[in-house]
């Protein structure tokens, strides 16, 4: 993890936050604020769900795999090794990552 300063790449969508106030999200879910990461999930959910889903046509094991991309962004942040740079691209790489082990 970068020390104090996180850099996000904000993708072009209309349903995400400001970049400021996605950068502020981020610096509190990192700092295991339930409520920030809550919002997180909240916000990247159906995108994490709808790319896993597009790639395997199982609807239960991608809803499983959804629930395992969230699972190990917790033990990242908790082990200090999350993000440093584009946190939605670091979440598609888990993401991507576990259906590549299915």
């Amino acid at each position: 993890m970068n020390s104090g300063s996180s850099i996000f790449t904000q993708t072009p969508q209309t349903d995400s936050v400001s970049t400021t106030s996605e950068l502020a999200l981020l610096e509190r879910a990192r700092r295991f604020d339930e409520a920030a990461l809550g919002e997180i999930y909240d916000l990247y959910e159906e995108r994490i769900f709808a790319y896993i889903y597009r790639r395997i046509g199982d609807a239960p094991l991608a809803e499983d795999l959804t629930a395992q991309v969230f699972l190990k962004m917790l033990e990242a942040i908790r082990k200090d090794k999350a993000w440093t740079s584009s946190f939605s691209g670091w979440l598609y790489r888990i993401a991507h990552n576990l259906v590549i082990d299915q």
